[in-house]
């Protein structure tokens, strides 16, 4: 769309889109995730456009000098594997700055994803029942055929309960379901090796915190969550040279976003938070910036609604809409 962002640009003067990604398709290895081949129109479109790819470092310090800037910003969460392998050569390809988002447990071996295990319960059970009760008692319908079908819903429900209940719902589903659950993740959900970590930073990716646990922070008590952080915030200070004083809020909606968490990274020094509320980030001076909040845009399934976000069709549907009520 070069005539979009030809047209449409004054409307993201002085605006940032940040683009949340988390995993990386690899056919040969049983991943799904972003398409590589749509990343790489998605950059070679931004590059063609001349649109400015900025590091979220370089955003930061412009927010903290009150200087407008203007362009993209690409984040990636948790820290699997396959972004090693299949996503970084594709930025590297167009010179793009990236940063990612680790969960040092999860890199330390210490845990792998509850909504990992989900799957791997659904897929790999010798034989699905009808139903199942999840949660505290909230019957949910199986379905044999698409077995994957009601994982979505499956998350949404766990996601509601305490940490310790999810992981304990997970491993309770598991033995009901007669699935064996590996303490280390499987090759196609491995994290991130430290080694790799390092060997990225020294390529220019850049790294920050997003918890041990990848723990829902809104209901745990201060201390919980300044162990989450500050331990996550250490553990990449110990491995990674400089890494970027930026946290990322697992989950990131807005029921997420407390002033505790904003209180503990600003005591850690941390100097902003991203969310997962979709966005414009406006940069103008004098811009109410809370630079805890920092929203994003997850990366679209389709090129076409990339492309919205990023030449400012988005912001003008937005205006419309607006005009309209």
């Amino acid at each position: 769309m070069p005539w979009a962002h030809s047209a449409l640009r004054p409307l993201l003067r002085d605006r940032v889109a940040i683009i949340m990604m988390h995993r990386f398709a690899d056919a040969e290895r049983g991943i799904v995730g972003h398409d590589p081949a749509a990343l790489r129109k998605a950059l070679a479109s931004l590059r063609s456009n001349r649109v400015p790819l900025l590091s979220l470092n370089e955003l930061c310090t412009a927010l903290e000098s009150h200087e407008p800037v203007e362009g993209v910003v690409f984040t990636v969460d948790d820290g699997y594997d396959d972004f090693a392998t299949v996503a970084a050569p594709v930025f590297g390809e167009f010179d793009c700055p990236v940063t990612v988002f680790l969960a040092t447990g999860f890199l330390d071996g210490l845990y792998w994803n509850w909504w990992d295990k989900l799957e791997a319960v659904l897929r790999d059970a010798a034989v699905l029942p009808n139903e199942v009760r999840v949660g505290r008692g909230t019957v949910v319908h199986l379905n044999s055929v698409d077995r994957l079908s009601v994982l979505p819903q499956l998350v949404t429900i766990l996601k509601r309960l305490p940490e310790r209940e999810r992981h304990e719902e997970v491993m309770r589903l598991a033995d009901e379901l007669g699935v064996h659950l590996p303490d280390a993740a499987p090759g196609d959900r491995a994290p991130l090796a430290w080694d790799v970590v390092r060997q990225l930073a020294a390529r220019g990716v850049e790294f920050g915190p997003h918890t041990v646990s990848h723990a829902h922070l809104t209901p745990l008590p201060r201390e919980e969550v300044l162990w989450e952080l500050s331990t996550s915030f250490q553990r990449l200070r110990e491995e990674v040279e400089a890494p970027l004083p930026v946290f990322c809020y697992p989950y990131g909606l807005p029921s997420d976003l407390t002033d505790t968490v904003t209180d503990v990274c600003q005591e850690i020094g941390l100097k902003a938070a991203l969310t997962a509320v979709p966005d414009y980030l406006e940069t103008r001076d004098g811009a109410a910036v809370d630079m805890y909040r920092l929203p994003r845009f997850a990366f679209p399934t389709k090129l076409v609604d990339f492309h919205q976000i990023v030449s400012g069709f988005e912001r003008l549907k937005r205006l419309v809409r607006r005009s309209l009520t």
